[in-house]
């Protein structure tokens, strides 16, 4: 018996010794991950608890369901997004149960997208999103997928969410937890750190990473950073941080990069700190103004150089583009479905999820300089090719610097003249770009509204705060359009003895606005004998050109731009790729001034052959095999360069608008149709990384078949069209051939366009008039003329707004339609509803402005109010006014309505529009100001025959 039970012991013994796990020691353990190595478990002896990992496959299945759900009771929603921002959602649910990036550089990161919605991001869009938010949870919830027992009680657990983040947790005696340290957003330099965090006594790692007392960085097993939540500073050797973050060495960086940091995070790598040797910042718990001021503030104290500020970007900031719907800001924009909507720093703090807020570039830009301020730094936000960036100056011995941030690695710029600074800054975005620094493109906001306002102001703003705050100021009265109190404010600076060129080229601006062109001219021709940077002389000579057409004097125009040409030609070598630009605007001006043969010699000298060349390499590069659209359409170096190309081409066609069927035969012109008709075929379509971009490009398109066959052929032939089968067309596949062989494809796509049918209802309601060459000056615009009511066929008018509507309709059948599309109808329909005094429909588009709330929208709606306002009568002006209050009533718009009526000729109305102004707004004396000082300019003080 004894026998037997012995004999039992040792086959059983034998059979767990084939079956238990072998013992391992720390260091074996340590081998398998850098994160357990970095943990620095106890010595002795660990044992695989051989656990079964859950199985999760299920749960992105769920998200799905869920998903599909949501999205169905959304496009029932009443009052819901509208269609464009409805795909944008759908593709961020579509998002949530993925592993893995997409493609697209800009693509929207399945992590963030998970941590955004777990934190409400689809709430307040009209439909319930409980369910979603759930099953994202579900699937974002850490299980234990492997577990080891240790001496002393201790036990490591590896913890994984559904998509395989998650963390090493150890627990026992002490408790920790390591992970990844979050890897910035905008450079690749930094290397892979593993993050160890330290809990007190009897916590839950999952749970409880609030309470975190201590945190390290480390590589390998050396530790390179330690926070300690007992005096909230970071400790580290700022030489041992540098063997191992090295700074980055890319052209223009800023020195000093990704100084000293720890990203405090949870297991499942939520941002919950951001600490420095000079303390730390939490991110806001909630959307409050409350919680954004104190996150502010606490930013300010504790980031107080560029190089501290950078991580706010690095780390805490997650790029999406803005929503399509400006109803609903925080919708999530695509590449390919977005708008524009520019947070205050106090909406984006709003936005944060799990740790991290979110935005596109002039987000953070503007989140940026709102931290710089509250340190008494003095920047603004700069205006560049398709991007913005916050930039502020300060002086670093005998340099000035130019420190600018952005959603990329922050840039430095030093030189020992800050023109110089400015000008390399402006350089490292837009080398085609010829710098002026008496006129830098700043981003301004007054009065609340969605999106920032464009200005150019003079390089003194970056140096000089006060002089900065009267500038500003009067761009707040360009905003409302008080033209004459900043007339008189820029009359004090210059009466003063500040006769800094950007003084009086203001002033000049603001009497050319008014109409007082007279004294507008004047002052131009002083500013230009007074002025010796070659840009900025150029850009006045191309202002008071176009003062002198206004003023029916075509002769002295065409004498002011052969000025600018000759300034041109002169400053030519110290311009470098700055010249095609320049001289494309120079021959557009010379076009409208009616010097075909001036416009001509300077294109040929300044811009043809190198942009004729420019043209055909990136033709040759589109065509390669290996050609990368997303890197086209993404890449900002391109984007200033596709630009300039759009403007060559939108020169040609002007020239070949203008000319006569004698001159049609010329070589350059012969060559010029050549480069459009390749440019067409082979890049436009290109350049379209939205379907609305696409058909705005058939909009382009049109012009360039109108040479062959005349505006009122064509629009014969595109009403005769039929609307396409679909909308599948490959809009890149186009026959490498003169447009005359593409034009029987493109006329029913053009029918299906409305924007070509809205730029139809302008053409109608300026019959014969139509032949301005627009684009030729970047401020000035077009040549503002007066609307003679005899020149619009309303009936016409109607009939291509209902065009328009049509075109519409169509995109939205084959899913093509977008926000620009309901814009291109609304300005059709708007015009219509004004040339025929149609006031249902006047109220019905006005209310639509009220609910979209969007800048862009309103600006543009007011402008074209005042515009047409020689379309209406005496008593059907008042009820348009009328409307507008009941409707919009948006006070910085009002006199913009007034201003605009008198540039087109209609005194009384605009006076009317002026007093009705003054009245609602008694409060403010500066608009009571405004509508005397009206009064007094319409009154008889303008030339003869002026507004």
């Amino acid at each position: 018996m004894i026998r037997t039970y012995a004999l039992c012991m040792l086959l059983g013994r034998l059979a767990a010794s084939e079956t238990a796990p072998a013992d391992l020691d720390a260091a074996a353990l340590a081998a398998r991950s850098p994160l357990i190595a970095a943990l620095a478990l106890p010595a002795g002896a660990w044992r695989d608890l051989a656990v079964t990992a859950p199985d999760r496959s299920a749960d992105p299945t769920r998200i799905e369901a869920a998903g599909g759900r949501f999205l169905a009771a959304l496009q029932s929603a009443k009052d819901g997004p509208n269609a464009e921002a409805q795909k944008a959602v759908a593709q961020l649910v579509k998002t949530l149960a993925a592993s893995t990036k997409g493609e697209h550089p800009d693509a929207l990161d399945p992590v963030f997208a998970r941590r955004a919605v777990r934190g409400g991001a689809l709430r307040r869009l009209g439909a319930e999103s409980s369910e979603i938010e759930q099953a994202v949870a579900e699937a974002c919830r850490l299980r234990t997928t492997a577990a080891f027992a240790g001496p002393q009680g201790a036990r490591l657990e590896e913890r994984r969410d559904a998509f395989g983040i998650g963390a090493w947790c150890l627990g026992g005696t002490r408790i920790a937890y390591a992970v990844p340290h979050p890897t910035p957003h905008f450079t690749r330099m930094m290397p892979s750190l593993a993050l160890v965090v330290e809990l007190p006594a009897n916590a839950d790692p999952v749970t409880d990473a609030g309470k975190a007392e201590a945190a390290a960085l480390f590589t390998g097993t050396a530790c390179v950073a330690r926070w300690s939540a007992k005096d909230n500073k970071l400790a580290s050797d700022p030489f041992a941080w540098r063997q191992v973050v090295r700074e980055p060495e890319e052209r223009d960086m800023a020195k000093g990069l990704f100084p000293p940091h720890l990203v405090l995070c949870t297991p499942e790598g939520d941002l919950l700190r951001l600490a420095t040797l000079k303390g730390s910042v939490v991110p806001p718990h909630n959307d409050t103004p409350m919680e954004a001021e104190r996150f502010l503030t606490e930013a300010a104290r504790t980031l107080s150089d560029t190089q501290l500020l950078d991580l706010i970007g690095q780390y805490c900031f997650s790029y999406v583009y803005d929503s399509p719907d400006p109803r609903f800001p925080l919708v999530f924009g695509t590449p390919d479905v977005r708008g524009e909507i520019h947070q205050t720093a106090v909406q984006t703090l709003g936005t944060t999820t799990c740790g991290q807020f979110r935005g596109d570039c002039d987000d953070l830009a503007e989140l940026y300089q709102s931290i710089a301020e509250r340190q008494n730094r003095f920047g603004h936000l700069l205006l560049l090719p398709s991007h913005t960036a916050f930039a502020v100056a300060s002086k670093d011995g005998e340099d000035w610097v130019i420190d600018v941030m952005q959603t990329g690695p922050t840039l430095a710029f030093a030189r020992p003249d800050v023109r110089d600074a400015l000008r390399a800054a402006q350089a490292h975005f837009d080398p085609t770009k010829p710098f002026n620094p008496n006129n830098f493109g700043l981003l301004l906001r007054f009065s609340g509204e969605n999106t920032r306002g464009r200005f150019g102001l003079g390089w003194r703003i970056f140096t000089e705060r006060e002089y900065a705050r009267t500038m500003i100021d009067v761009q707040r009265d360009w905003q409302y359009h008080t033209y004459g109190h900043a007339i008189a404010q820029m009359g004090k600076l210059i009466d003063t003895g500040d006769r800094d060129p950007a003084n009086l080229t203001e002033r000049a601006g603001l009497y050319l606005r008014t109409g007082q062109l007279a004294a507008a001219a004047k002052q131009f021709r002083e500013v230009i004998q007074e002025n010796n940077e070659p840009v900025s002389r150029i850009q006045e000579q191309l202002l008071l050109a176009t003062v002198l057409l206004r003023d029916g004097k075509p002769k002295e125009a065409q004498a002011a731009l052969t000025e600018a040409a000759a300034t041109l030609k002169r400053a030519a070598p110290g311009l470098g790729d700055g010249v095609p630009q320049i001289g494309i605007r120079i021959s557009m001006g010379m076009l409208q001034a009616g010097d075909q043969e001036g416009a001509r010699t300077v294109l040929v000298t300044t811009a043809f052959n190198p942009l004729a060349t420019l043209v055909s390499r990136l033709i040759h590069l589109a065509s390669q095999p290996n050609f990368d659209r997303q890197a086209w359409t993404g890449s900002s170096s391109l984007a200033p360069i596709r630009g300039l190309v759009r403007s060559f081409v939108d020169c040609l066609i002007a020239h070949l608008e203008k000319a006569s069927p004698e001159t049609a035969r010329d070589p350059l012109l012969v060559k010029s149709r050549q480069i459009v008709d390749a440019w067409l075929a082979r890049l436009a379509f290109l350049d379209a990384e939205t379907m609305d971009m696409t058909l705005d490009t058939y909009s382009f398109a049109a012009r360039i078949h109108a040479l062959d066959i005349g505006k009122d052929a064509l629009a014969v032939a595109v009403a005769a069209a039929p609307m396409p089968a679909d909308g599948k067309r490959d809009h890149l596949a186009r026959n490498f051939a003169a447009s005359t062989q593409s034009r029987e494809a493109d006329l029913p796509w053009i029918r299906m366009c409305p924007a070509w049918w809205m730029t139809e209802t302008f053409r109608c309601i300026r019959k014969d008039h139509d032949e301005q060459v627009s684009g030729w000056s970047d401020t000035s615009g077009y040549i503002e003329e007066h609307l003679d009511p005899a020149w619009t066929d309303k009936a016409a008018v109607a009939a291509a707004a209902c065009g328009t509507s049509k075109a519409r309709a169509a995109c939205i059948g084959f899913g093509l339609g977008g926000r620009q599309t309901d814009l291109y109808e609304h300005f059709a329909v708007l015009a219509t509803a004004l040339a025929n005094a149609d006031n249902r429909v006047l109220r019905e588009r006005l209310c639509y402005v009220r609910i979209q709330n969007d800048k862009p929208l309103r600006d543009a709606s007011a402008q074209m109010i005042g515009r047409l306002s020689p379309l209406c009568s005496d008593t059907q002006w008042i009820t348009v006014l009328n409307i507008w209050a009941d409707e919009v009533d948006y006070k910085p718009k009002w006199f913009s309505i007034a201003w605009e009526a008198a540039v087109v000729g209609a005194p009384n109305h605009a006076l009317a529009a002026a007093r009705m102004t003054a009245r609602r707004f008694r409060d403010d004396p500066i608009f009571a100001e405004e509508s005397v000082f009206m009064h007094q300019l319409l009154g008889g003080t303008l030339r003869q025959g002026g507004p």
